[in-house]
């Protein structure tokens, strides 16, 4: 990349614009940056940066601050610049979001961040397409850019004396190591992790062994206690719970046994008791039995009487369901009255509608010829034609064509205008031309004769008295010329006739151009008189635009009032245009609503005639019903149809009493029968002696229940403790193994071996990238110390506590000594600090896929050099700029100014703003 041309408007110190030609450095070597101090020399460095990048060269400076504070309000703040890449020619604009004053009325106003890049084959807008073009042209993105092309002051003496952990954390964001940093932690976090879930699962086991069940008068109890206590191994606590449980199962066979002879004496001692329960249970069933016979013989008396009279309801429940009966026959008939009666309401509810419908659709034909009337008057009024509004459109047409013809020619006096300045700017560089040429031609006519002067000296030292000159042929020579000390050379001579006539030959062009701008600007003022003539007066041309700028304001007032009275004529057209469309269908709803009412009539006189119809009907059919109303016959049904069933149910249920009676005393007499058969030969049974061994036996098979319960539980958690041991145990020699691998990698990447140096994963990468760096560094030093200093990387460590591996030293070849960096003196630690920076650029430019910058900028401070040190370090710059690299330095020390011709000066102006010159 290499800068062509750099614009600065507004931008940081300068407040105008402010404009660098950067190509006219050259192509390669060394140019100095230097002028007042805060005048804005790094300011050209940050305008470079942020026109690539949208971002200064220093993390210290935000773009919201590159608003120059000497500025004008209306001069807007924005960089442009021109460069090179790959044979490509790019120009790219950007401007910061900053705040002006409003052009029109009071306050400010936000300008929002732009930018702008012109590629040979297209033009990309809008800041983040602009940012990630540029990243792909360079092929490096900003933070690349400013490692690999510029040195910033003193940013890279605190590389130089920066410890391991700082060299660390400036290494990560230069190389992006971060990834082998988050192995280390990712590493870490998966041995924490490991460690926590081998606790859990050692844990585990401990709880589980905690668990195991024993009672206190087994023998293996105290065998228990000590594997709770942690003194057997799992695998021998796992061998104790397996006896335990044989034990158990044992001593729940014994039990079992027991619990089962128990169970079979209990149902012999059940079976005795029962047969004594059903022997007392006969007796009394026997005996109740006959109380309840004697009872059922009186109740037999009294339901025989009942059934009796209940016999003579029969003819009144006969009547009932006569009457019911016709009361079913003649519901359809009732049903026909309801429906002719709904008919007849809804009748006369449609007629009062319809009536009502008649006077709205009556009130509707009234308003309608109201409102037609109003319309037509209304359309009488409107007097507008079509013919009076096309002149207007052609008045308006004429009058935009002639403000358009009297705008150009404006915009002619300004082009003018401009040509004007450039006239009189080539006037004055063919006068400067003229004068240099005649300059020229003087100090040539000078040399010329003193030229031949000598010339005429030079054969007079050969002329003799007696021999004829070869020159006018005389023989006496009485005053010979004398050849002069200082008379120019052939070669002299002709070099000053060559700078004549090249001075004459400019002296000519800028006439030429002159000349030529004189015609182009007279063409254009006869055509701008010419083509005013037909607006104004046109004789004087100096009056001409005032005139127009008259005529143009006279013509905007025209069409403007124009404008209005075509307005107007465009909504009388519309409401013209919309009275013949309403009219019409004002006068068609009318015959509509017309025909409705008509309609409406016809109707009602229909309905009229089926009202009295229906009329007659009902009075017909009440006449021969027993009832007004269908309601009145169906509360007369239910009432009879009630009455009826209660009756009948009165007279079945006497019946049913009477035979459930009969059927009660045939079924106690049997059971009296069969009792008497049943007890005629039963013993008798002791059962309280039979109820005293079932609750010994009783309790006998509840404590061996319990017992067994007891063993049952015992078991299962011993079990369980055994399958949860055995399987944790598993789970956890897999863990310890996995814990182990992973702690000795972790250990390892994070440089926690015991008894080696703590070298970090990332810092062993690092190590590789600073060698390299060195490498590269140790090329640059070596020229500036003239071979007495190399830059170490530190081998060895002082101790295994800390972290180490990125630590420099200073290799001394003068005395062969080794020393901390830190020892330098103020030059020397610039040097190095140079060096460093240079070397890094290198690798980082290596590691870039080989980008190619072809401009470097340095901005650090020169002046603690003394002079053989300064000479080393200039040096050192020289080579970075053989080839084709032009590298950009910012210096005061007047040393420097005299070695480098190249130069850009920034001066600072008394009254605010800063201005940048090309010195070459």
């Amino acid at each position: 990349m290499r800068p062509i041309q750099l614009v600065m408007s507004a931008f940081g110190p300068y407040a105008s614009r402010t404009t660098i030609e950067m190509d006219k450095l050259g192509t390669s070597g060394l140019y100095l940056i230097t002028g007042d101090t805060g005048a804005g020399k790094t300011t050209i460095f940050d305008a470079i940066t942020y026109a690539l990048y949208g971002e200064a060269s220093g993390g210290n400076r935000d773009p919201g601050m590159f608003r120059s504070k000497y500025a004008d309000d209306t001069t807007p703040t924005e960089v442009e610049l021109t460069f090179e890449y790959a044979g490509k020619r790019y120009t790219i604009k950007r401007n910061p979001e900053y705040r002006r004053p409003k052009s029109v009325g009071e306050g400010t106003t936000d300008v929002k961040a732009n930018a702008e890049l012109q590629t040979p084959d297209r033009v990309i807008t809008k800041v983040r397409e602009v940012n990630n073009a540029v990243t792909e042209i360079m092929g490096i993105d900003r933070n690349q850019f400013t490692q690999i092309a510029m040195i910033a002051q003193g940013e890279f003496l605190k590389l130089l004396l920066a410890s391991t952990d700082e060299r660390k954390a400036i290494f990560q964001k230069l190389f992006h190591t971060q990834d082998y940093a988050l192995l280390q932690k990712k590493l870490k976090e998966e041995e924490k992790a490991l460690y926590l879930e081998n606790e859990r699962e050692s844990q585990s086991v401990r709880q589980y062994i905690n668990e195991i069940a024993c009672e206190e008068e087994n023998v293996l109890s105290l065998e228990v206690d000590k594997a709770k206590a942690g003194e057997y191994s799992i695998e021998e606590t796992m061998e104790l719970v397996r006896k335990l449980i044989a034990r158990d199962e044992q001593v729940n066979q014994d039990l079992s046994e027991k619990s089962a002879q128990r169970e079979k004496e209990l149902k012999e001692v059940q079976s005795l008791l029962t047969k004594a329960q059903e022997h007392e249970t006969w007796k009394k069933s026997l005996q109740i039995s006959m109380e309840e016979l004697e009872k059922k013989r009186e109740e037999l008396s009294i339901r025989r009487e009942e059934k009796e009279k209940a016999a003579t309801l029969k003819p009144e429940i006969e009547e009932r369901i006569k009457n019911i009966h016709k009361l079913q026959n003649d519901m359809p008939r009732y049903t026909d009255l309801q429906e002719k009666t709904n008919q007849l309401e809804q009748k006369e509810r449609n007629l009062s509608k319809l009536e009502m419908d008649a006077e709205n659709l009556k009130t509707k034909i009234e308003n309608l010829g109201d409102e037609i009337t109003r319309l037509e008057k209304e359309q009488k009024e409107i007097s507008t034609s079509a013919v009076e509004y096309s002149k207007k459109q052609l008045q308006q047409k004429e009058l935009n064509e002639n403000c358009a013809s009297i705008e150009g020619m404006l915009s002619s006096i300004q082009q003018a205008q401009g040509l004007d300045t450039r006239l009189k700017e080539a006037q004055e560089k063919y006068l400067q031309k003229a004068e240099e040429a005649k300059t020229k031609k003087a100090e040539y006519d000078r040399e010329n004769s003193a030229y031949l002067s000598e010339q005429a000296g030079v054969l007079a030292q050969s002329l003799e008295e007696g021999a004829p000159c070869p020159v006018c042929g005389s023989v006496h020579h009485p005053s010979p010329a004398q050849a002069s000390s200082n008379a120019p050379t052939k070669e002299e001579l002709e070099r000053a006739k060559q700078v004549f006539e090249q001075a004459s030959e400019a002296e000519r062009a800028a006439s030429e151009s002159a000349a030529a701008l004189k015609a182009q600007l007279q063409e254009k003022k006869n055509k701008i008189l010419e083509d005013a003539k037909k607006y104004v007066s046109a004789e004087d041309y100096a009056q001409i635009g005032k005139r127009l700028n008259d005529r143009m304001t006279q013509l905007l007032q025209e069409k403007q009032e124009n404008e209005k009275e075509l307005l107007n004529m465009e909504a009388q057209m519309r409401k013209a245009a919309e009275l013949e469309k309403t009219i019409p269908e004002k006068k068609e709803q009318r015959e509509k609503i017309s025909q409705e009412k008509n309609e409406n009539e016809k109707i009602r006189a229909t309905l009229e005639a089926e009202k009295k119809a229906l009329q007659r009907q009902i009075h017909e059919l009440k006449a021969s019903l027993s009832f007004e109303t269908k309601e009145q016959a169906e509360e007369n049904l239910q009432s009879q149809e009630q009455t009826s069933k209660r009756l009948q149910q009165q007279m079945d249920l006497t019946f049913e009493h009477f035979t459930e009676c009969e059927k009660a005393i045939a079924g106690l007499e049997q059971k009296i029968s069969q009792a008497e058969e049943i007890l005629k030969d039963k013993e008798e049974i002791d059962c309280p002696a039979a109820e005293e061994k079932q609750k010994y036996l009783q309790e006998e098979k509840e404590k061996l229940a319990q017992k067994l319960k007891v063993i049952y539980a015992r078991n299962e958690i011993n079990n369980s403790v055994l399958t949860e041991i055995a399987s944790k145990s598993t789970n956890l020699r897999q863990t310890e193994t996995k814990l182990k691998w992973v702690r000795s990698l972790a250990n390892t990447a994070n440089g926690e071996i015991s008894g080696k140096p703590k070298i970090m994963l990332e810092t062993f990468v690092q190590m590789a990238f600073f060698d390299r760096i060195l490498e590269r560094a140790n090329l640059r030093l070596s020229v500036m110390s003239e071979g007495q200093y190399e830059l170490i990387r530190r081998k060895d460590t002082d101790n295994f506590r800390s972290q180490t591996g990125l630590d420099l030293d200073i290799r001394d070849f003068y005395n062969d000594t080794y020393r901390s960096v830190r020892t330098l003196s103020g030059g020397e630690s610039f040097l190095a600090s140079l060096a460093l920076a240079l070397g890094l650029s290198d690798e980082i430019q290596s590691s870039a896929g080989g980008i190619k910058l072809d401009t470097m900028f340095v901005d650090e401070g020169f002046g603690s050099l003394d002079g053989d040190t300064l000479q080393q370090a200039m040096r050192a710059l020289m080579s970075l700029a053989e080839g084709n690299r032009l590298v950009g330095i910012i210096s005061h020390v007047d040393d420097m100014k005299s070695k480098i011709d190249k130069q850009i000066v920034v001066t600072k102006g008394k009254t605010g703003g800063s201005k940048a010159e090309i010195k070459v």
